[in-house]
């Protein structure tokens, strides 16, 4: 590595070639992962249905009591990384406090996540 931090001679166009793919690539994957969820989110009528999995009242709890102000891991309990928990919180102060704001988060991730390894 040359002084100053410079990047070497040979790795500026393969750096350049991988930001310019990337971000066409992901923006492309996070838009159609968007499309499907909408479209997933209508077709199951998400929104009305009583309970999806075992687990995903504890999550709405805890994002809407993080919303409301309290500490995740103090006031909080949470046995899992915080960053799912601060995504619902943070739509639900965008959005409003609504199980199908958090069930279109929850799809999109997961087309998502489907996109990268399959598309």
């Amino acid at each position: 590595m040359r002084s100053g931090g410079a990047i070497p001679h040979g790795c500026e166009r393969l750096l350049a070639y991988i930001r310019r793919v990337l971000s066409v690539d992901m923006f492309a994957g996070m838009l159609a992962s968007l499309c499907i969820s909408v479209l997933i989110w209508h077709l199951a009528d998400a929104r009305n249905a009583f309970q999806i999995g075992n687990d995903e009242g504890y999550e709405l709890l805890k994002a809407k009591m993080v919303h409301r102000g309290l500490s995740l891991y103090v006031e909080v309990w949470n046995d899992q990384p915080p960053l799912f928990t601060n995504i619902l919180s943070l739509a639900f102060s965008r959005f409003g406090v609504d199980v199908g704001v958090a069930r279109l988060i929850s799809t999109s991730f997961s087309a998502f996540l489907l996109f990268i390894f399959y598309g």
